[in-house]
Parts: C-alpha cells; structure tokens; sequence
C-alpha cells in the first residue's frame, strides 16, 4: 500500500483502523506509517544496521501530526543511508539537525522584523535595535554558542551573577 496524504488525513478522521502500513513506493522501502490504540499516528522506518550482526529495528521519524508525508519520506531515505553505511539513524538524525543558539536566534530575529520605513512598518526602530544589540553583546562567547533550548533558569542566574 502506497501512504498518501489522504491516508493521514482519514486518522484525523478516525476512518482507519490500527496497524501498521507499509509505504510500497519506489525509494522508499521500509517507511511505515504507525497507528497506535490511542489513535497517534507515527512515522517509523524498519530496517537492520549494516556491517552489526542486528535483528532489524524501528527507528522513529516522527509524528505525523508534526512531520508531513514529503518530509518523513525524505527522512526515512537519510534514515537507510546511515543504515547502510553502519551507522545508528536516530543518534545520526541528532547529529544532522542544526543547534538553535541564542546567537541564530537574534539574528533571525533581527532580519525578519528589519529596520522601521515607510515600506516596512512592522520593522524596529534603529535605538532599539541599538539598544538590543548593546544588551546581546553584553552575553559571553560561550552563552551565545549554547544551545538556546537547552539553557535552563539557573543557568541565565550563573550567568549574570558573573557578570556583576
């Protein structure tokens, strides 16, 4: 059976029964589609480890609710590329996707809103861009580089006691 959009969107609809489906298109042999009692549908790839005397496992992709069909089939692709290379999908996955810092984060944030003009009323003013700019940098090298959604409350406090 070929997993199609309409597949996913009949779960939401609750037409489709528990189990498990395979995706039989061309390239992407050993995608399934999972649905659980509880109704959560997920995305996993089955296949074994090359070069590992391993039974073959489910490596999850992701919940569908959260990860579209064009996006788990590209994954599941990556996921039997580092099968076959003898490498674990799920710690090479963590490895590939990109650390969100403080610093990428400001960036971001500071070229999508842009400067205040007549064509961009959205935008910041140049002071408080000033002014953010004068407070990011104020923050260490270190603090900057972390990984923003792993940085905790008493982290922030050990930093800016150091700072006094």
């Amino acid at each position: 059976m070929r997993i199609t959009k309409s597949l996913v969107r009949q779960n939401r609809l609750g037409e489709i029964s528990k189990g498990v489906y395979r995706d039989n298109s061309f390239n992407n042999k050993g995608l399934l589609l999972r649905l659980s009692v509880r109704g959560k549908l997920t995305y996993v790839v089955h296949g074994s480890i090359a070069k590992k005397d391993q039974k073959a496992q489910y490596y999850t992709v992701g919940n569908a609710s959260e990860v579209s069909l064009e996006d788990a089939r590209r994954i599941a692709v990556k996921f039997k590329g580092y099968m076959a290379d003898g490498k674990k999908p799920s710690l090479e996955h963590k490895k590939d996707t990109k650390k969100f810092t403080l610093q990428l984060f400001f960036d971001e944030y500071l070229s999508a809103r842009g400067v205040k003009s007549t064509s961009n009323r959205n935008g910041l003013q140049q002071d408080t861009i000033n002014k953010y700019l004068k407070h990011f940098n104020r923050l260490t090298d270190k603090f900057k580089t972390r990984d923003a959604l792993k940085i905790t409350r008493g982290d922030i406090k050990k930093s800016t006691t150091e700072l006094q």
